[in-house]
């Protein structure tokens, strides 16, 4: 799972990271009947995604997917 909605200002605030990350899953989970345990934030982990957020995503059971390569955007 990636992110539907790229805001980067608001999907790296609070919860609302592993709450997409949840929703997505469940769309996947209705439509091919299983539960995607993968993700992948946009535009890579850093500064976005902390180690306090980082340890809420692997509390709901999620492995997090890195890159580091510059996308430049």
């Amino acid at each position: 799972m990636h992110s539907r909605k790229h805001d980067f200002k608001k999907l790296y605030t609070n919860q609302e990271y592993v709450k997409e990350m949840k929703e997505d899953q469940s769309l996947i989970k209705n439509v091919i009947g299983n539960s995607p345990k993968l993700t992948r934030p946009p535009y890579e982990s850093m500064p976005g995604l902390n180690e306090s957020l980082r340890n809420k995503v692997v509390g709901n059971n999620l492995k997090v997917w890195d890159w580091t390569i510059d996308s430049l955007n």
